[in-house]
């Protein structure tokens, strides 16, 4: 094939996906969001072609000409997932349609309910009923709540108490008050941030004076719609003691939709918790792992993305443990090459590290959010409010399959539309690889040190007595549950020896 005949073939590769890239541009209202990623994907498909097969083989002003084009189409429709997501967001009720008023007995009064608990306002809850706010204070009137008097009725030593909990299973020197505030709301304890922040300067003040020295820097991020693309990911910090913390997070609203501390890395693990996160919060259009992505830029946002969160989690939770580990190594309790010391270490601290996890979830998916576009909404009240303004503006979804094949369908197409099969959950089976592989990959190995152990260690009546002797505990004193339930391990095993050396005898 000669020049002329190859740039002419390549014209009309470029030619048709830029068509069909510019067809969906002039939709103009007829677009559908969920159209918009494949033809991100197809443009990007295409920039990466040329930038790595083409350039330098034809000549530089046709290549310069083919690029502009991709690239301004490229912009175009990120301008337009742009306009979705923020559509999507904090839409105010000048941008909406006039709508018959609901009269005060219509509103629901369970939907009432599930829009208080997620914090709206009075003057929100009555956009999405179309009436005026007086009339949702009315129908709070009729139903005996009264939200200023309910905020205001925990004293200060009821809230001191329960933040005292709430530091049981969060690092008090690191849980500031929106957190705090975050968690207090997931448990259903009424109080004000103000409150809040006064308590815990009571408590703690010097906390206080550590945790306002840190600064955050804020990441603008453009996805349209709730469940329109997670982000799940493992977090590997703990591996020296073979403990992974698996996370699945949603983009549009930073939800946290499923976290679990495990001790393992298998494909089935990760294929488990991603399940329990779809029961509670529906199934996502489409999944990224950590080595996933359709060009570089994108893929560097989604790194410094799921960065924020791992780095909430490594200060609230994991520095706590990695810390209090490597002491218990220093003191001579614990040898992470030891299979034995692992095994009871995993039975105390597993448990007490998945409750951690639980309270980091409840704190961070109900904190107020900062920066653009969170309207100062929890990762919570952005999900419901991005369905909410979805079917506002004409967009229906459905991410919960009843069926169990229709799940099952649901799971392969996603997983085979460009994305990352999370059953394999292998940086290898990523289609367009965005950068070399970091030691925090998904794909990281955990021995099996189970494998080394004597049966008995796993059988259920064994384990039963284990929970029962070890009872409840907080984490100041897991070191002493952990050194007693190792003592009695080393024991029953020995006895075991003694009798299977006696009947060989």
């Amino acid at each position: 094939m000669d020049e002329a005949e190859r740039i002419r073939d390549l014209a009309v590769q470029v030619g048709e996906i830029q068509l069909q890239a510019t067809r969906y541009i002039a939709g103009g209202a007829q677009r559908s969001p969920l159209a918009l990623p494949a033809e991100l994907h197809r443009i990007r498909q295409l920039r990466d072609h040329l930038q790595r097969h083409v350039h330098g083989t034809i000549d530089v002003d046709i290549y310069r000409r083919h690029m502009r084009s991709t690239r301004d189409i490229e912009t175009e429709l990120l301008a337009i997932e742009r306009s979705f997501s923020q559509a999507g967001r904090c839409a105010s009720s000048d941008s909406e349609e006039k709508q018959p008023r609901m009269e005060r007995g219509n509103i629901p009064q369970d939907g009432l309910l599930q829009l208080l608990e997620l914090d709206y306002k009075n003057t929100e809850i009555a956009r999405i009923y179309h009436c005026d706010p007086k009339t949702v204070a009315s129908r709070l009137a009729d139903m005996g709540i009264f939200r200023r008097a309910w905020l205001r009725s925990t004293t200060d030593d009821e809230l001191a108490e329960h933040i005292t909990r709430w530091w049981e299973i969060s690092d008090r020197t690191r849980s500031g008050a929106i957190m705090t505030w975050g968690w207090l709301k997931a448990e259903g304890i009424p109080c004000t941030r103000e409150q809040v922040r006064r308590v815990l300067a009571m408590l703690g003040p010097d906390a206080v004076r550590a945790r306002a020295s840190r600064t955050v820097n804020r990441i603008i991020y453009h996805v349209p719609f709730p469940n329109h693309l997670w982000h799940i990911d493992g977090h590997h910090k703990l591996i020296r003691w073979k403990m992974v913390v698996h996370g699945g997070i949603d983009g549009y609203s930073h939800l946290i939709t499923y976290m679990g501390a495990r001790d393992n890395n298998r494909a089935d693990t990760v294929r488990q918790l991603f399940l329990q996160g779809t029961e509670k919060w529906g199934w996502p259009e489409r999944v990224r792992a950590d080595y996933g992505g359709e060009n570089v830029e994108v893929g560097e946002d989604m790194e410094r993305f799921r960065g924020k969160l791992w780095r909430h989690l490594r200060e609230a939770v994991i520095d706590k443990f990695t810390a209090n580990f490597y002491d218990m190594e220093e003191r001579g309790l614990l040898n992470p090459e030891n299979a034995l010391h692992l095994y009871c270490l995993h039975e105390i601290f597993l448990p007490l590290l998945q409750d951690f996890l639980d309270g980091f979830v409840k704190a961070y998916n109900r904190h107020a959010q900062t920066g653009e576009g969170t309207c100062g909404y929890s990762p919570e009240k952005q999900w419901h409010a991005g369905f909410v303004n979805a079917n506002r503006n004409g967009f229906a979804f459905d991410h919960y399959p009843n069926q169990e094949e229709e799940a099952r369908e649901w799971y392969e197409e996603v997983y085979e539309d460009g994305g990352v099969d999370a059953g394999d959950y292998n940086p290898d089976n990523v289609r367009y690889p965005v950068r070399p592989r970091h030691v925090d990959d998904p794909h990281v190995h955990v021995d099996r040190f189970a494998d080394s152990l004597p049966e008995l260690l796993y059988r259920p009546a064994f384990r039963r007595e284990l929970q029962r002797r070890s009872g409840r505990y907080l984490f100041d004193t897991a070191d002493d549950v952990y050194v007693n339930i190792l003592a009695y391990v080393k024991g029953r095993l020995r006895a075991q020896r003694q009798r299977e050396q006696s009947l060989g005898a």
